[in-house]
């Protein structure tokens, strides 16, 4: 079966004891880690003790969070915040895992999950090869993998601009996260038995993770609410994944802890019929 698990951030808990054993009481056998210690203070040796209790509980970590901004319009800002990222990927490894996650970011001042419209500019897409020019070293020097989360209001948008930073920056160091939600434009949603497949296949070989949430548009905006409440097609989702990685850990986000038992609970079941269903 394929391994199910969690931001560990969803779940309220003193520690990360804590934290991990009602992790495993609701059913997940994996996490993304989310690191409590401030960035600009992390290292292997907090990351391994931060990584511990959910190994002792028997979970896998499967990968880290280390989300950015990488191309912030406040230089000073954009300067601390990827010389912290240098600090997460540098560390990631003594966590158990490979692979640290980040999006592409946007030059909206005000929020790094919000458009701007100099993102589609060749400039802005420059200026974010260059953070990565700068962060893959790292990686590499480590042992660990920057995984790129595309969407729709960032500099890495859609799928072509996935593939063109792969095609672009070729290294073992670089990854990406496969969550075909955040790649949707309005238009693609009448066209997921197109969109769908492409999307899988094209970034299947080089995902670190899934993610598991859905998508909706609200008067043109997009919204990524949890799984089973938007119009994803879940049960193609599910046959791709198991086609093209069907050892892919897939993470539920964008949910609250109470809501983890009635989304954990549609999500196997969509995984269940996929695996079922004769090849």
């Amino acid at each position: 079966m394929r391994p199910l698990g969690i931001f560990t951030n969803v779940i309220s808990a003193r520690d990360h004891h804590e934290r991990a054993d009602r992790i495993v009481e609701l059913g997940f056998n994996c996490v993304q880690l989310e690191p409590l210690t401030p960035r600009d203070a992390i290292t292997p040796q907090t990351m391994a003790a931060e990584a511990a209790p959910y190994h002792a509980a028997g979970l896998t970590v499967a990968a880290v969070a280390g989300y950015t901004n990488l191309v912030n319009p406040d230089a000073t800002i954009c300067e601390r915040h990827l010389a912290e990222l240098e600090r997460v990927l540098a560390a990631t490894p003594a966590a158990g895992c490979t692979d640290c996650c980040t999006e592409t970011g946007t030059r909206n001042p005000s929020d790094q999950w919000l458009s701007h419209p100099s993102n589609t500019d060749q400039a802005t897409w420059n200026l974010m090869l260059a953070a990565i020019d700068r962060l893959l070293p790292i990686a590499e020097a480590a042992g660990s993998r920057l995984a790129i989360e595309g969407y729709v209001e960032n500099v890495v948008r859609t799928r072509s601009d996935v593939m063109r930073l792969l095609a672009q920056r070729s290294s073992p160091a670089l990854a990406v996260v496969l969550d075909p939600n955040n790649l949707y434009e309005q238009e693609m949603l009448t066209q997921q038995a197109d969109e769908l497949p492409a999307i899988v296949a094209s970034l299947a070989p080089h995902a670190a993770i899934a993610h598991a949430k859905d998508v909706v548009y609200h008067y043109g905006s997009i919204d990524t609410p949890r799984a089973g409440t938007g119009v994803l097609d879940w049960p193609l989702f599910t046959r791709l994944l198991d086609q093209h990685c069907p050892d892919l850990p897939l993470i539920l986000e964008h949910l609250s802890e109470d809501q983890i038992p009635q989304v954990l609970g549609f999500v196997r079941e969509q995984c269940e019929a996929a695996v079922a269903i004769p090849t």
